[in-house]
């Protein structure tokens, strides 16, 4: 800006006009928002991105604050696609912090949230995207590819490989070469983000690099966000380890970040670490009263080599975060595994978008995995 001093204040005019109108673009704030199902209220923007902020966080404290604020992003604006579809990704999210005892009003409350956003703006990649990471969790793996074939007929066409959604979808249906392919790529967008770390380290857990994940997930703990399942995810691996020195670490990371959602099993194993028949003592009861996430009997089952107590919780939750760990790889060699997955619809979805990298096909009808 070349002007006279005396034009002090209609130069902080134009600035400021110019700055409104850069950001207006780059964030779909006002007329010159480009961003399929944006706001041109700057107040539901503000406070859907105050919500983004707390969502980061993954605290059950950060969780409802996220949600109201982006609550108050659809009241502002009801016609505020992206403030629909961030309000369905908390709900679809909240039990990871604030336990699974009211999972199914969370799922009700997602559902009703990515309905609105679809109809307001069904061409958004960001309201596909997150539809996507709704049917991955019901665990409806072909309408959640479906979804991002939508993605992919956009236009401009979306890229649904590059989504946190679509990683999702590959690796809890085991696809995990090709998961690591993309996170690579989202590495390189955002190094610092904690959530590459945690499936970077997932990740590499599943394909038994475990220095690797441990290495990661270590440097994951050190950013802001994340702590809580990132302590998870180094606890599993350094069981992986069998090291007992970085198993001890990660525990008690565990109990330190522990959320309600956990119920208390991080500081029962260690209070009980090292103590087979006190730990599945615990784990057994805690199971039988529906006490703890089935993800831990899975995981400290399969550990202490109570196998029938893991295959019970994967018939009753099957959560496939536990499925293609180093832990559960004993399970995966069993009848039982087998009819898990056939009953969840992965051997359909396998025969249809390719057999993951656990199991393959043996003849028309069967298959095994290990």
């Amino acid at each position: 800006y070349d002007r006279r001093f005396q034009d002090i204040f209609a130069v902080q005019e134009d600035i400021a006009e110019s700055v409104a109108t850069a950001l207006s673009i780059r964030l779909s704030v006002g007329d010159p928002g480009n961003l399929k199902g944006g706001t041109d209220n700057v107040a539901a923007f503000d406070a859907a991105m105050l919500g983004n902020s707390a969502h980061h966080k993954l605290t059950a404290a950060s969780t409802l604050e996220a949600i109201e604020h982006f609550e108050q992003a659809t009241e502002l604006d009801p016609d505020f696609a992206l403030g629909w579809e961030r309000l369905a990704n908390a709900y679809r999210t909240a039990w990871l912090s604030l336990g699974d005892d009211n999972v199914d009003l969370w799922a009700r409350l997602a559902d009703q949230a990515i309905s609105r956003a679809i109809d307001i703006a069904p061409d958004s990649e960001h309201v596909l995207r997150t539809a996507a990471y709704i049917q991955v969790d019901r665990q409806n793996w072909a309408e959640a590819r479906q979804f991002f074939e939508q993605a992919l007929s956009l236009d401009p066409p979306g890229k649904p490989e590059e989504s946190g959604a679509f990683l999702d979808l590959l690796t809890k249906t085991g696809h995990v070469d090709e998961a690591l392919r993309s996170i690579e790529r989202f590495r390189l967008a955002d190094p610092l983000h904690p959530d590459v770390s945690m499936y970077l380290g997932h990740l590499y857990l599943s394909k038994g690099r475990i220095d690797q994940a441990l290495e990661e997930l270590e440097r994951g703990y050190a950013l802001d966000g994340f702590r809580a399942p990132i302590s998870v995810e180094g606890m599993v691996a350094a069981l992986a380890s069998g090291d007992r020195d970085k198993t001890m670490l990660w525990l008690e990371r565990a109990v330190e970040n522990q959320q309600p959602g956990a119920k208390g099993v991080h500081t029962a194993m260690l209070d009980r670490f090292g103590n087979r028949d006190e730990a599945l003592s615990w784990l057994r009861h805690a199971f039988d009263t529906h006490a703890i996430p089935d993800y831990y009997s899975i995981t400290w089952g399969s550990y202490y080599g109570d196998y029938d107590l893991a295959i019970r919780a994967m018939q009753r939750t099957p959560d496939l975060w536990a499925f293609w760990t180093p832990l559960t790889a004993p399970v995966r060699s069993t009848e039982e595994f087998k009819d898990i997955v056939r009953s969840i619809g992965l051997v359909d979805y396998w025969r249809t978008y390719g057999w993951n990298d656990y199991c393959q096909p043996r003849g028309h009808f069967d298959f095994e995995c290990g």
